[in-house]
């Protein structure tokens, strides 16, 4: 099943506003950029970089990536906008799956710990 239509983020003049305010939060092999967003709203984006291999891989990860996001809408806080980056760096293995979403969910921890403290 696929994130809906209201969650993602989307549209040239979304991401020129998203790229001027965004937190970045780093960890081996992801980025995950966080800004703020309409108001009890979030939005979401998946990219993955052209080097991190075929379009297959790529849409795998892509897919992974947004499945999890989407079993676990309700622990992302209202207000923001997310963007999950998979760099030319990524190499695949075996536990493929596990290390993706074991990478996301430690940015999005460290993200809502530091926004907590702030």
């Amino acid at each position: 099943m696929a994130l809906g239509a209201a969650f993602r983020l989307k549209g040239r003049q979304s991401f020129a506003k998203f790229y001027e305010s965004a937190s970045i939060y780093r960890t081996d092999g992801m980025v995950l950029k966080v800004a703020s967003g309409e108001k009890d709203k979030k939005h979401f984006a998946v990219a993955v970089h052209r080097k991190a291999g075929s379009a297959v891989r790529r849409n795998r990860v892509r897919r992974i990536l947004t499945e999890w996001v989407r079993t676990h809408l309700d622990s992302f806080r209202a207000g923001f906008d997310y963007l999950v980056i998979v760099p030319a760096s990524y190499k695949s293995c075996e536990s493929e799956t596990d290390l993706l979403v074991e990478r996301l969910s430690q940015l999005a921890r460290k993200a809502f710990d530091e926004s907590d403290a702030a």
